[in-house]
């Protein structure tokens, strides 16, 4: 290896960190690599920054659309979870005016369309089911207005 592989290695940059003895440096060298075993996305970020390697969120987050992944988790159920924070993830992490980003955001966005209209058509139906109950009860009241008149007109011959 080179002079300049060993400089962007982080093993060699932990090395050189644990000699110098800097008490700060490791500190936070130790936080960052707790936070990441523990599942911290962010430190995750912080630790790649740390060893000067790229993120992904700094190749990624150019021109995601935060409103239509909001709109997408509104949408998401039991059934469709695992499925919906995949395309999500994807998304998120996918560089910006890729293929895989335009075909995502093109995924979400008819996922946010087709569920909008599948709640629309609920919402038709059970207004539907309203007023088909509330034409049987008018129904049902004519009927008996009907069978009354007749009744009085039968008992007045």
């Amino acid at each position: 290896m080179n002079q300049h592989s060993h400089a962007k290695d982080p093993i060699q940059k932990i090395r050189s960190i644990c000699a110098k003895g800097d008490p700060s440096a490791v500190n936070e060298l130790t936080n960052l690599l707790v936070s990441v075993l523990q599942g911290d996305v962010a430190s995750r970020t912080a630790l790649k920054q740390f060893f000067d390697m790229p993120t992904m969120a700094q190749e990624a987050s150019d021109d995601i659309d935060r409103c239509l992944i909001s709109r997408v988790r509104l949408f998401i159920n039991g059934s469709n979870a695992n499925r919906i924070e995949t395309w999500l993830s994807s998304y998120e992490t996918s560089l910006p005016d890729s293929r895989n980003r335009l075909l995502l955001e093109s995924i979400l966005l008819d996922f946010v369309a087709s569920r909008t209209e599948v709640e629309a058509l609920k919402c038709r139906l059970a207004e539907a089911h309203t007023l088909r109950s509330d034409a049987w009860s008018k129904c049902v009241a004519l009927k008996s207005t009907v069978e009354n008149i007749s009744n009085r007109v039968a008992a007045s011959l």
